[in-house]
């Protein structure tokens, strides 16, 4: 097993310990103090330091190794009475540019035999039972055998000296020393290489300041964090509390609604009394490797001789509209669909029927010490009032709001995946002045025996003035049934320039039966679901929410053990056009027979399905008649081939050359019938078009 050489006895082995005037060592400056921590949902955190110096100063800020590439993207200095000059800190890999310009690989420091095998040529002095002087000749290893039989590896060390070849063993040597001080230095820069290059997991950032006078400096920067989350408490008031609106609503100033941060320390390093906030939005966050070195692919050309260069070949132009490069395409982000919550508390309307509380409100209690709320540019940022203290590898909960907030319970119910029950649900108003980020939400309840848990939500980003629908359990007191039916009618025609226009109204109905079993009247908000291009038809008495992205929400009232029928109808327009030649008896016979049209409507369609079928007529004719030609020519065809078997002075030959003639007879009849037909028929197209040609209905 190789061994690398220790600092301490390589420069022992090199001979550098020689006296030096050692300059006067200064008093040790205090390091930058963390100061405030602001993470980030982006998954980063912003780190700010404050450093006291002096005239013109260099600060040491110590980073890990996989925070450099952040670090270079985003520090940031602020000097008050001075400017920031550099940044300084060791490549990511410093060996291969030390050793590049080493006279030796780092393989030769793996052991004392390997480094004279690298130095060969170079001059050094040995003490011990053989001194002598000389440069490297050779390096051999031998093997000897102990007196009590062990074999054991040596090293035969060959040099040149003044009196000749000599040799000694490497490992009877007291001191070696080399000559050379500039290879001497090599040595020792190369093994202080190796020590530094063991603590890969640090950097030290040298940032050099100049300015006059004694001064803070602040310094910040960017760096990887784990993602912060935000919880919630949604405290529901008591029965008997609430503020009744009168029409079945129950609108409550008094719900409570906390919010709180989780986030951990995995930095390395402990916070101490950090001011500490939060970032809520969506910030564009990335990394970039700024701390690898690139070198750029050159292109290898030969080198020019005197009369024997060669041009380049042409490729030609490229064709007109094409480029040399291609581009790319970014892909966004899918949004993940919402949880799917299956709670059944069935004691949760119990709960709404129970006496006030005699004892102190959890929904009415005074707020705690929540965060500062302040917003910035596309987002929000929440920064605790008091400083924190963490240490690393340990989770935080802190409070990020604590306000009462209008609260009213429903049921809602989603057509489309709620089955028989809606879910019991909060809408929630935000009436603050800042967007609440999204995050999970345990929904209570005050009660004479304390808080009683109903069920768990997730609240998407709410901004201000916005409002939420956080369904948090089954409702078993209500269930909705659906009917579905869908047709399509005529609705109106139209003609102008030869064309004409049915516009058709496909319909769908939906049917909402819902019975509420309960004691009480019930707020339902439905969601019924859009289809793209139809309108929505409802009846007056039900108040509309608005639209979500795939829904129209509706808002209405269900009496106390009672039931209501909502009627729900969508309706497209479809316009269908038809040129004079496009018009088919059929087609027009379903027209005579709806009832959507009006008198003129039914004139127009009446006149345009006589045309119709008189070309109809004429064209059935003429096939009949194309049958008939089709029979002769056959019967001919027979007639000839028999013909040919029977003598031509025969009795039967006279026979079937009459019948031949007559053939050819009715075949000239129907030729002539089946143009005077096709004649016809196309004097009833024309007309037909010449009719619709001239048709205007509005």
């Amino acid at each position: 097993m190789k061994t690398i050489l220790s600092p301490s006895m390589a420069l022992a082995l090199v001979g550098v310990a020689l006296p030096v005037l050692a300059p006067p060592v200064a008093a040790q400056e205090p390091g930058p103090t963390l100061r405030r921590i602001l993470l980030s949902t982006g998954g980063v955190g912003q780190f700010e330091y404050t450093v006291t110096v002096d005239g013109t100063a260099t600060v040491t800020l110590p980073t890990r190794l996989d925070q450099v590439n952040d670090l270079l993207k985003s520090l940031t200095v602020n000097d008050p009475k001075g400017t920031a000059v550099s940044a300084r800190l060791a490549v990511r890999d410093p060996l291969p540019a030390l050793f590049r310009d080493m006279p030796f690989p780092p393989e030769a420091l793996e052991s004392p035999e390997a480094l004279f095998s690298a130095l060969r040529g170079e001059e050094i002095t040995v003490s011990g039972p053989k001194a002598m002087a000389g440069h490297i000749v050779s390096v051999n290893r031998i093997t000897e055998t102990t007196p009590d039989g062990a074999e054991i590896d040596r090293h035969r060390v060959g040099l040149m000296t003044d009196k000749g070849l000599r040799q000694f063993i490497l490992e009877d040597a007291d001191t070696i020393a080399l000559t050379d001080p500039d290879m001497r230095q090599d040595v020792t820069d190369a093994l202080a290489a190796l020590a530094d290059h063991r603590r890969e997991d640090s950097r030290e950032v040298e940032i050099t300041l100049q300015g006059k006078g004694t001064r803070q400096v602040t310094l910040a920067h960017v760096a990887e964090v784990p993602l912060w989350k935000a919880t919630y408490r949604l405290t529901l008031p008591a029965p008997g509390q609430e503020d009744a609106s009168g029409d079945g609503e129950s609108a409550s100033p008094k719900s409570r609604l906390t919010g709180w941060a989780v986030l951990e320390n995995l930095s390395g390093v402990d916070w101490k009394t950090v001011e500490l906030g939060v970032v809520s939005g969506t910030a564009a966050t990335f990394s970039q490797d700024l701390y690898s070195p690139y070198y750029v692919a050159r292109q290898q050309v030969p080198v020019e001789v005197r009369d024997r260069s060669l041009p380049s070949p042409d490729g030609g132009t490229l064709p007109e509209g094409r480029t040399s490069m291609e581009g790319g395409a970014m892909e966004d982000a899918a949004l993940a669909p919402p949880l799917s919550l299956d709670a059944r508390p069935e004691a949760m309307m119990a709960l709404s029927k129970a006496a006030p509380s005699p004892r102190a409100s959890f929904a009415s209690q005074a707020p705690m010490d929540a965060a500062d709320a302040t917003q910035v540019t596309a987002q929000v940022v929440f920064t605790l009032p008091q400083k924190v203290t963490l240490d690393t590898g340990q989770t935080l909960l802190i409070p990020l709001t604590d306000t009462a907030i209008p609260v009213q319970r429903v049921a809602h119910y989603q057509a489309q995946g709620s089955g028989l029950h809606p879910w019991a649900a909060a809408r929630l108003t935000n009436t603050g002045a800042v967007a609440l980020p999204p995050g999970a939400v345990s929904v209570t309840q005050d009660t004479v025996d304390g808080l009683a848990y109903l069920g768990d939500t997730r609240l998407t980003t709410l901004p201000p003035g916005g409002e939420r629908l956080l369904s948090f359990a089954v409702d078993q007191d209500i269930t909705v049934h659906q009917d579905r039916s869908e047709d399509q009618r005529l609705s109106g025609l139209t003609a102008a320039k030869g064309i004409v226009t049915l516009r058709q109204v496909a319909r769908s109905e939906t049917v909402y039966r819902v019975e509420n079993t309960g004691p009480e009247d019930r707020t339902l908000v439905l969601d019924h679901p859009k289809r793209p291009g139809w309108d929505l038809k409802a009846p007056p008495d039900f108040a509309s929410l608005g639209e979500t992205p795939d829904a129209h929400r509706l808002r209405f009232v269900v009496p106390a053990g009672g039931s209501i029928t909502l009627p729900l109808t969508q309706e497209r327009t479809l316009d269908e056009r038809y040129g004079g030649g496009d018009l088919s008896e059929s087609l027009l016979a379903s027209l005579t027979a709806t009832g959507g049209l009006t008198d003129k409507e039914k004139q127009a369609v009446a006149q345009m399905a006589q045309l119709t079928a008189r070309a109809g007529e004429y064209n059935r004719r003429a096939q009949t008649l194309d049958r008939d030609l089709t029979q002769v020519e056959q019967d001919q065809g027979r007639l000839r081939e028999n013909l040919k078997s029977v003598p031509e002075d025969s009795d039967l030959h006279a026979r079937f050359m009459e019948r031949l003639g007559q053939l050819e007879d009715r075949l000239t009849a129907l030729r002539d019938q089946r143009a005077e037909a096709e004649k016809e028929a196309e004097s009833a197209r024309a007309d037909l078009a010449n009719y619709v040609a001239g048709l205007t209905l509005p």
